[in-house]
C-alpha cells in the first residue's frame, strides 16, 4: 500500500502555525505553490515529482519567487527560502547528489529539499520545516532535589537509614559513595 504524502496545504498550515501569512497561488513554472510571508522572510513551497527536471523546476520557481518578492508590499527580496517537496523517493546516489546540489546553491534563495513527507504526521512535517519555524519555548520541568529523591528511593528499597544517610552524605561531599 502506497503511503499518502503531505500536501502543499498541510505544509502551508504548518507555516501558518509558525506565524507566516500563507496563500496558495498558481505560478507559471508550477501548477501551484504555497507562499508564506513573515516580517523576516518569504518562503515558497512547491511539489516536484520528476527527478530529471527537478533542478530546472527549482530554478524557474526561484526566478518567479524573486520577482514576486521584489514587488510591493514585500521588501524581503534577500530573505527568500524555497521548500521543495519531492513526491517520490530518491532512486539512488544520483538523486541524492541532486538534492545536495540544489540545497548547496544559495544564490537568491536558500533551498530545502524534502522527500516523501507522510500525510498527517505533524511532527515529521515540523521537523522538515524546522529551519524556517520560530524557536519553541523552553520546556518547563519541576525542580527537585536529586539526593532527596534518591533518599526516598533507598527508603522504598528498605535500605537502612544509617547506610543511606552515610552513602548520600559521602556522595554529596566527594562525588564518591563510601559506606563505613
Amino acid at each position: 500500500m502506497a503511503t499518502k504524502l503531505a500536501t502543499l496545504e498541510e505544509i502551508g498550515a504548518a507555516l501558518a502555525d509558525g506565524g507566516f501569512n500563507v496563500s496558495l497561488r498558481p505560478f507559471r513554472s508550477t501548477r501551484e505553490a504555497v507562499i508564506a510571508e513573515s516580517p523576516y522572510a518569504v518562503v515558497g513551497c512547491i511539489e516536484g515529482n520528476d527527478w530529471t527536471t527537478l533542478r530546472r523546476d527549482v530554478e524557474e520557481f526561484q526566478a518567479e519567487l524573486t520577482q514576486l518578492s521584489s514587488r510591493p508590499p514585500s521588501v524581503r527580496r534577500w530573505d527568500l527560502y524555497i521548500v521543495v517537496h519531492v513526491l517520490s523517493r530518491a532512486r539512488g546516489p544520483v538523486d541524492e547528489a541532486l538534492i545536495e546540489a540544489i540545497e548547496a546553491d544559495t544564490h537568491y534563495a536558500r533551498k530545502f529539499v524534502r522527500v516523501a513527507l507522510p500525510k498527517g504526521d505533524r511532527d515529521v512535517l515540523e521537523r522538515a520545516l524546522r529551519p524556517l519555524l520560530p524557536l519553541r519555548d523552553i520546556p518547563q520541568f519541576d525542580w527537585f532535589d536529586p539526593l532527596a529523591a534518591l533518599r526516598e528511593e533507598l527508603r522504598e528499597l528498605a535500605v537502612p537509614d544509617s547506610v543511606a544517610d552515610a552513602a548520600l552524605t559521602s556522595f554529596a561531599q566527594t562525588n564518591d559513595v563510601t559506606v563505613p
